[in-house]
């Protein structure tokens, strides 16, 4: 797995901060009833998307059981990946301009997550409750409504989006079965299966990347654009609560001299058995001159901003360390020569330029 931070060092500086975690809580429940209404009235995604080209690529047994459909998948789903443009441990993709993000160079990996234990647990009814496709960074602070369906307008950002493709195929085949049980005029399209499933499972990991981004507005020098949209149907929005709780526990954090490794432990994810730690971009992919800059791209914004949080921190070594280690493998691997186009190369090279002078 393509990991930075270690797995967190539980300290007396973690703080337990229950109205977040209520709000959280509130939040989550928000998104649910959105993603249930889009399983009934979202769109169809266009029959060019990226993600409908995985599905019609594979060839497999997709009235098979879970276990046997995560099976075959996993014996070609790499060459399918390279042939439309998912970064794998072999192929380093071009980014996808708007395809997910307006204004964003969006670029794809492999991030095959979902155990085998998982594909166990997978059955005729929550195969819905899959989410294969996570945003492992995005450069806006959303709305909890807001659908990642992309846009036309000239690219300046970039979005790393991790594509577990066993698991979107785990998922197709649940959905593909409960198709065939539709009345043959009320069966839906793989088009449909994009816009009313897949694309709303999104929203959670956006979610708490629009958290990360809160953090990086009020911390960073970083100009975090703030994107409109309209829901589907109303649900009680907890965004500008949830953005005073951040500022009021990042000044906590950082008076009580937090650890910068710790600091994700202190913000509840949507997911609300979890924390923003595991929303950090830990793509499961083999570490391969291929992966590693769209890895390091992905974390490079939140390098930057732990160690801005810990400027006057007495406990940042262990950051510091893993964070020359990340600034060494840029270097030794030559990832700025190997981004593009060059306007993401430079956005990338300001946060690495900006975390050598923090360690120094």
């Amino acid at each position: 797995m393509q990991t930075l931070l270690s797995e967190p060092i539980k300290h007396y500086s973690v703080l337990s901060d229950p109205t977040m975690e209520r709000l959280m809580k509130q939040q989550r429940r928000s998104i649910d009833t959105l993603v249930k209404s889009y399983h009934t009235l979202g769109t169809a995604v266009n029959g060019s998307h990226l993600l409908v080209k995985v599905l019609n690529s594979l060839t497999l047994n997709i009235d098979s059981d879970p276990v046997t459909v995560y099976s075959q998948t996993q014996d070609s789903y790499i060459s399918v990946a390279n042939a439309v443009g998912i970064t794998t441990l072999t192929n380093q993709a071009d980014p996808v301009k708007g395809l997910f993000y307006d204004k964003s160079y969006d670029y794809l990996i492999c991030d095959s997550r979902m155990s085998i234990a998982e594909v166990l647990t997978v059955d005729a009814d929550n195969w819905v409750d899959l989410q294969p496709v996570q945003v492992k960074y995005q450069p806006y602070i959303l709305p909890l409504w807001h659908m990642p369906k992309g846009g036309k307008e000239k690219a300046k950002y970039f979005s790393v989006i991790g594509i577990d493709i066993p698991g979107l195929m785990v998922m197709y085949a649940g959905w593909y079965q409960t198709n065939l049980k539709r009345e043959l005029g009320s069966r839906e399209t793989v088009e449909q299966f994009v816009g009313r499933y897949v694309l709303p499972g999104m929203l959670y990991s956006q979610q708490d990347i629009s958290n990360w981004n809160r953090l990086a507005d009020l911390y960073t020098e970083d100009e975090i654009e703030r994107l409109d949209s309209s829901p589907l149907i109303h649900v009680t929005d907890y965004d500008d609560e949830i953005s005073q709780r951040i500022e009021k526990m990042g000044d906590k954090i950082i008076l009580r001299d937090m650890y910068p490794q710790d600091i994700p432990t202190n913000f509840t994810s949507v997911n609300t058995d979890k924390t923003l730690y595991e929303a950090l971009p830990n793509i499961d992919i083999a570490d391969t001159q291929a992966s590693y800059p769209v890895v390091s791209l992905a974390w490079a914004p939140y390098v930057n901003l732990l160690l801005i949080m810990s400027l006057s921190n007495t406990h940042k070594g262990k950051l510091a360390i893993l964070a020359k280690r990340m600034v060494r493998r840029v270097r030794g691997q030559k990832v700025l020569n190997k981004l593009k186009p060059l306007n993401v190369r430079e956005l990338f090279s300001m946060y690495y330029i900006n975390i050598r002078q923090l360690l120094l």
